[in-house]
């Protein structure tokens, strides 16, 4: 899986509003994700279509005042969200963030979420796995050979 793979074909624009305030600036992740930035905050949105694309283990996740359920996720929080349900929309280190951040979180929905990856035989899930691979072997291979 990677972009040139991503199934969602939608032609859609970024908003020019958000929840922060105008949109001032933004950058098509895939179609119909967009990173958004406003003068104050920042965020994802995700058109309806795919909003509805996100497994639900990670679209049901309570969102910051539940502007998930809109489409938009912030950028302090929830923006783990949008790269967790599209991992090959996102550079290795976003997602092995995103991994880290809700393996460490101790809330039940997070540890619910983390389960279905670690379980969940779909696409996504195995991709997601296949990253944290990637990133602990890479880890473990710099072991030794950091000058400090």
């Amino acid at each position: 899986m990677d972009k040139r793979n991503d199934k969602l074909v939608v032609k859609c624009y970024c908003p020019r509003h958000s929840p922060w305030g105008v949109v001032e600036d933004f950058a098509k992740i895939g179609n119909g994700l967009f990173r958004v930035e406003t003068p104050s905050h920042g965020g994802f949105w995700l058109s309806q279509e795919r909003k509805a694309m996100m497994p639900d283990v990670v679209a049901s996740v309570k969102t910051f005042g539940d502007l998930g359920d809109m489409g938009w996720y912030e950028e302090d929080c929830d923006w783990i969200l949008p790269v967790l349900a599209f991992p090959w929309l996102f550079p290795d280190t976003d997602v092995a963030r995103a991994v880290w951040i809700i393996q460490n979180r101790k809330d039940l929905q997070s540890m619910k979420t983390w389960e279905w990856y670690m379980e969940s035989d779909t696409d996504v899930a195995i991709y997601v796995r296949g990253k944290v691979r990637n990133a602990e072997h890479s880890a473990n291979s710099m072991v030794g050979k950091v000058g400090y």
